[in-house]
């Protein structure tokens, strides 16, 4: 719960698009949430224990990293934000890449646990059965 308030955190703290766009801020952190629930929810069926914290969170800190790099590291930038500071990406397109991994990352999830459950009833989910002569 703590790691996904903080990514609302990190988006909001560290990028002016948050704040002109908190619409797609919300929609952009339904994959993340969601797969902290469904994994939840498998392991609590399943009896597994669950990771101390959810990993796909972490993708949340490009964000500050993003408005902190140019910074630290001297490199040309043409990316710049609304207060004027140097950023490496544009945030919008940051956004669309955590958004893009995250969602991946929740397709692999779901896919995988859709296909290990009907391997094991011996159910064509994905496929089609093959006939039997």
């Amino acid at each position: 719960m703590v790691l996904a308030i903080s990514m609302f955190w990190w988006v909001f703290q560290y990028t002016d698009w948050a704040w002109a766009h908190a619409g797609y801020v919300t929609l952009m952190t339904i994959p993340v949430i969601s797969l902290i629930n469904s994994r939840q929810i498998v392991c609590n069926v399943a009896g597994m224990e669950m990771d101390c914290f959810p990993k796909c969170t972490l993708w949340y800190l490009l964000f500050p990293i993003n408005r902190l790099l140019p910074k630290y590291v001297q490199v040309p930038t043409k990316a710049v934000g609304l207060n004027g500071d140097s950023l490496m990406f544009e945030e919008g397109h940051v956004a669309l890449f955590v958004f893009a991994v995250t969602l991946f990352w929740y397709l692999h999830f779901a896919c995988g646990t859709i296909t290990q459950i009907c391997n094991f009833l011996d159910i064509h989910c994905f496929k089609i059965r093959a006939k039997k002569n």
